[in-house]
């Protein structure tokens, strides 16, 4: 062998080194990226946590807002949840504090009524009930809002 081969060899072997290096690098990389994929899948159908990383490059770090990302989501829903026990409590006593005064109206209405029909009384009666509804239809938005009610959509096909 003459030096100028040995010389196009090592160039040749140093070649393919140069080229072997950065597809492993991205092997690496893509299988991380995949790896990171999965989990956030994971946690986004189930609720499992993303670990952290303790190594200390610029994947990690990426690793690792995710999964401050993911607990941070967690804090979130925890407050949410709180939020709308205390609404549909708050709902529940105004509720209760509307519809009595109202039952109390209604029956004074009804007993005049029945002592003294006049047209008024019947106005007074309907005007009771539109108000009656008019609650009821708050009370039942706010519900709605608050997830008070459990609702099981179902795909009818």
């Amino acid at each position: 062998m003459t030096t100028l081969e040995i010389i196009l060899l090592v160039l040749s072997a140093l070649l393919l080194a140069l080229c072997i290096v950065p597809i492993v690098k991205y092997n690496k990389t893509h299988k991380s990226v995949e790896a990171l994929s999965d989990e956030i899948e994971e946690y986004l159908k189930s609720g499992k946590k993303i670990h952290f990383d303790t190594a200390d490059n610029s994947f990690s770090r990426l690793h690792n807002d995710v999964a401050d990302l993911c607990d941070a989501l967690d804090l979130q829903r925890q407050n949410n949840q709180k939020d709308n026990i205390k609404n549909a409590q708050f709902v529940a006593d105004v509720s209760h504090q509307l519809k009595t005064p109202l039952a109390g109206i209604r029956l004074y209405c009804e007993m005049n009524e029945a002592q003294n029909p006049t047209e008024n009384g019947e106005k007074q009666l309907k005007l009771l009930d539109k108000t009656e509804r008019l609650v009821y239809n708050l009370l039942r938005l706010q519900k709605l809002k608050a997830d008070a009610y459990e609702m099981n959509f179902a795909d009818n096909k």
